[in-house]
């Protein structure tokens, strides 16, 4: 259809049994929905409402100028690889399916340009893919729609809801479908943005992470179709990235579970307080 007649993916849905055509929806933007033993009225459905909800959350791409989006947030910080910034700043989305992505296929985004500067250099060390990297501002170009879209904070004791890239493709397509159907268990549906608390990564690699043990930080993670659907970046120079570690120009994403409308669900606060972490809620 694309090939025919230009039809944007976005307009697609595609329904279908086998798991591993979810990477059309990571890769080009259609919507996947599993069917394991067939198409029914129900799963039907489902496909259209998160078609849908896809749909809600999309604000028009106007160039990669921060000056067409008078209503942009600032959501984070993001250390990322020079192709996939440029695919981003394009109006596209992130393709990289090397990274360590402990949550899936998706951007990876910090509160603290101190912890996206600490990622930059760590994937620079690593060499995953592009070894040149940027920490670049995450906005959302419509505020009011990034306000009102799906937001899940999830218990980083879920291990089996985690990804392991290294493992290959059925993995992957397993943990994403695992996940959102937990995250479905909480009353969230895609496309939603995920928070969780990261543990402190400490010394690895030969870099020592800048926020003393135990100490845990917070991680943002969007999908692919948020960020074609709602993201615009801005590279950071230098100059800037220091600037904000030094004038700590934290988006501290604990204290917008309001504001953002994050969803935490009871097994979130367990954590939390595990770890005798203030939140507001």
């Amino acid at each position: 259809m694309h090939g025919y007649d230009n039809a944007s993916y976005m307009d697609m849905i595609l329904y279908d049994h086998d798991k591993l055509s979810s990477i059309l929806e990571m890769l080009k933007g259609v919507t996947f929905q599993h069917c394991p033993n067939g198409l029914t009225w129900d799963l039907y459905q489902t496909g259209l409402y998160i078609w849908r909800g896809t749909k809600a959350i999309h604000s028009p791409w106007h160039g990669h100028h921060l000056t067409a989006y008078p209503n942009r947030k600032l959501i984070g910080y993001s250390g990322m690889d020079i192709g996939s910034i440029e695919l981003l700043e394009k109006g596209g989305r992130r393709h990289d399916r090397t990274e360590p992505s402990r949550w899936g296929l998706a951007m990876y985004v910090a509160d603290d340009p101190l912890v996206a500067k600490y990622f930059s250099d760590w994937i620079k060390k690593k060499s995953f893919g592009d070894s040149k990297t940027i920490v670049c501002e995450i906005y959302a170009r419509d505020g009011a729609i990034w306000d009102k879209m799906h937001k899940i904070w999830v218990p980083d004791n879920r291990h089996e809801l985690k990804t392991h890239v290294d493992k290959g493709d059925e993995h992957i397509a397993d943990s994403d479908l695992k996940r959102d159907g937990a995250v479905a268990g909480w009353g969230v549906s895609r496309p939603y943005v995920l928070f969780c608390r990261h543990p402190n990564m400490n010394t690895r690699d030969g870099l020592q992470f800048p926020i003393p043990e135990p100490a845990r930080f917070n991680e943002m993670v969007i999908y692919g179709q948020t960020q074609e659907n709602l993201l615009v970046i801005k590279r950071m120079t230098d100059d800037q990235l220091n600037q904000a570690i030094k004038k700590k120009a934290n988006v501290h994403y604990r204290h917008k579970i309001r504001e953002w409308h994050i969803k935490v669900p009871e097994e979130t606060k367990a954590d939390f307080a595990k770890h005798n972490e203030k939140v507001e809620f």
